[in-house]
């Protein structure tokens, strides 16, 4: 079932997949046919809308990030757990093709200890991205931070900081953040440089924006005590260790991975086979909700002029 506060929105798409559509989110929630609830509102709705699905019985898939505030995320998880229903964030980059491999790799020791990441991001995304982006309706909300959370880290950047944690293992447990507002035509960064500290002492960095001219450039690297990971295409890696059957001490690119790959795709089958079986989701609320603490820490770094301990507390006291 479809729902969109616009009835022309929500019955065009309703009809392109032969489903019902509404205006009414309480009649989705208050239908029998509906197992789960997709999120994908403007994010300073994400947190209420959350809580009353759980509140249905339905589980929930939110898109990122959980909410505009890591308080109001913590909430929505809460309400999720009492209600004893699943609670995941689409954080679907996680499936791409050549980061499914790059997982394994890592898994298969081509790093060893972590020592470090960097990461340079950086996109031209003009005004008609902050006021509407697919061009199916107009609206401010991205470029404020009442209604968005914040720019470039919130909207576009958490999926890679999704990635820092994930691909490695290991957690980010300090930020130091310093961005601004160079092009964008409302009030939230477009531009954010970040440091970041690894539980084990390793440090990396970010660098990102969405005003940089004739760009589309993701340059991501994880190193280590014995290798070192490319994600720039080509993706390659080079090891001290033999890994997937590769010689070491040489850069190999990496073998099997081939395109984009639907991720959105692969991120609902996953989520609804796991459903299905009784299982949890893969991608839980603790990754949705460390990938909204990071960003915390780095507006809060932003704004202080220090460096910020990333918050780690909230949900590891969420009550069943």
């Amino acid at each position: 079932m479809i729902m969109d506060a616009n009835p022309a929105r929500a019955q065009d798409l309703a009809q392109r997949f032969a489903v019902p559509w509404t205006t009414d989110l309480d009649e989705i929630l208050a239908s029998d046919r509906v197992d789960a609830v997709v999120i994908s509102t403007p994010h300073h709705l994400h947190a209420e809308q959350a809580v009353r699905a759980a509140e249905a019985g339905k589980h929930v898939i939110i898109e990122k990030p959980i909410a505009t505030t890591l308080e109001d995320a913590v909430g929505a998880v809460r309400a999720a757990r009492k209600a004893g229903v699943h609670f995941s964030v689409n954080l679907s980059y996680r499936y791409l093709p050549h980061v499914q491999k790059a997982k394994s790799l890592i898994e298969a020791g081509i790093l060893g200890d972590l020592f470090g990441v960097s990461l340079v991001y950086q996109k031209e995304r003009f005004a008609d991205y902050w006021a509407g982006h697919t061009g199916r309706t107009t609206s401010d909300w991205r470029m404020r931070r009442e209604t968005s959370g914040g720019g470039v880290l919130i909207n576009l950047v958490i999926h890679y900081l999704d990635l820092l944690r994930y691909l490695p293992g290991r957690e980010i447990v300090e930020v130091s953040c310093a961005h601004a507002t160079i092009e964008n035509p409302g009030e939230v960064e477009d531009t954010a440089v970040m440091w970041v500290r690894y539980e084990n002492g390793a440090v990396g960095s970010v660098n990102a924006s969405s005003c940089v001219r004739g760009a589309d450039v993701v340059e991501f690297h994880l190193w280590g005590r014995d290798g070192h990971l490319s994600l720039t295409p080509p993706y390659q890696f080079y090891s001290l260790r033999v890994v997937d059957g590769k010689r070491p001490g040489q850069w190999h690119e990496f073998s099997g991975v081939r395109g984009v790959g639907q991720r959105d795709v692969e991120y609902f089958q996953r989520f609804s086979d796991r459903i299905l079986r009784g299982d949890p989701p893969e991608v839980t609320a603790e990754d949705g909700l460390a990938a909204q603490a990071i960003v915390d820490a780095a507006y809060r770094s932003a704004q202080s002029g220090r460096a910020i301990q990333v918050e780690r507390g909230p949900w590891a006291r969420v009550e069943s």
